[in-house]
């Protein structure tokens, strides 16, 4: 999960280009924490998302 100044996103790949996907953060456990909106079951999702991985960049999963 990112957060920039004016928005809260996961990092979705799909095929092989990043794609912003923002979201609504709940709560939060043991490191873990319940996103919602946009995603699906089987997303993958970059873990350590930077905002510095632009939306629509190239990436290798």
């Amino acid at each position: 999960m990112s957060n920039d100044q004016q928005r809260q996103f996961v990092t979705r790949v799909v095929g092989s280009k990043a794609t912003w996907v923002d979201i609504t953060s709940g709560m939060s456990v043991d490191g873990i924490t319940e996103v919602f909106r946009s995603l699906q079951p089987g997303d993958l999702i970059v873990e350590h998302a930077i905002d510095a991985i632009h939306d629509g960049a190239q990436v290798k999963a």
